[in-house]
């Protein structure tokens, strides 16, 4: 059994990637795909392409418990694991720290002794570069559980502002700007839905640009997701208001038994303080209406105009009214 926890940029999906990871049963598996390593499945394939990549997506599926990535396996904070008793989560613990000291600079072997004395673990990929093809993905494992997180337009498109403005993103253009991507995503089935190409989005402001990427990568994958029963789409500011009992619901729907140190995790990351970009850790329950501190008034009613009669924007549509 794996598990697949997708989303776009700036929806959570660490957060909650990393309540899933509180578990002692799971292996997790951060944005392994990300630089390409599934370069040969586009991001905007279609759901039925399951016999041109099929292969390629369980080859890849099957290789994440063997990964050695410091940046694939070693994401803070770390959790004990059933499946690393005793010194097998120290030496897996201190490998990672190791690294991280100096920076990647220096070979340290990454071990991560995995026993199934305990039971086999429970493999988690999060993944944001992969919400696309997640209909894909999903049809291409059965033995995959595929969770779709999605955040409300206006709270993802304020921390990817914030991010651009405070220079936490490495990429040479804004994301309103990747003419690549949003070519891709012009060639979608939601893309001709909503009657858009590549000439009306250039001639958008970029926050209407922004709020259709929202709207045309989340609903491909709603669309694609919709009635298979190894996947399911949940809402960020619902884990921010009910983190246990989603969290319940999650590991559930992985097909684990609850265990209290994921209540543990939750207890001290959704009540802090701290306000850093990429910290897990923080007021959760502010965290659902921050974006109205964050976008001018006239930029709330932009994303409103572009969402409000789309699949995932309808889930939202009172929030832009009172």
């Amino acid at each position: 059994m794996s598990v697949l926890l997708v989303g776009l940029p700036r929806s959570g999906t660490t957060w909650v990637g990393k309540i899933l990871d509180s578990h002692p049963q799971t292996l997790y598996r951060h944005e392994p795909d990300r630089g390409g390593a599934l370069r040969d499945v586009p991001i905007h394939a279609p759901p039925d392409a399951t016999d041109s990549y099929g292969a390629r997506i369980e080859s890849f599926l099957q290789a994440l418990p063997a990964s050695r990535d410091a940046r694939v396996c070693g994401k803070l904070p770390l959790f004990p694991k059933r499946y690393l008793p005793g010194w097998r989560f120290t030496a897996f613990k201190t490998s990672i720290y190791l690294d991280k000291a100096t920076r990647g600079r220096l070979p340290i072997p990454i071990t991560q002794p995995v026993s199934r004395i305990n039971g086999a673990p429970v493999t988690v990929w999060k993944s944001i570069e992969s919400t696309g093809r997640a209909g894909l993905i999903a049809r291409c494992a059965s033995e995959l559980r595929v969770i779709h997180l999605l955040r409300h337009p206006c709270g993802q498109i304020a921390s990817i502002l914030r991010g651009e403005a405070s220079g936490h993103f490495s990429d040479d253009c804004p994301s309103s700007e990747d003419w690549h991507l949003f070519a891709m995503l012009c060639d979608t089935p939601q893309a001709q839905r909503h009657n858009l190409d590549l000439e009306r989005l250039r001639a958008m402001d970029p926050v209407s640009r922004l709020a259709w990427r929202w709207v045309l990568f989340n609903e491909k994958a709603m669309d694609e997701l919709d009635g298979l029963e190894n996947a399911c789409t949940v809402c960020y500011e619902d884990v921010c208001l009910e983190p246990e009992a989603i969290a319940r619901r999650m590991i559930d729907f992985a097909g684990m038994e609850w265990d209290p140190a994921v209540e543990v995790f939750l207890g001290e990351s959704a009540s802090s303080g701290t306000d850093a970009y990429y910290s897990v850790y923080r007021n959760a329950a502010r965290e659902v209406d921050r974006w109205r501190e964050r976008l001018e008034p006239e930029q709330i009613e932009r994303i409103g105009r572009v969402v409000e009669d789309t699949v995932p924007g309808a889930l939202y549509r009172e929030s832009f009214h009172g």
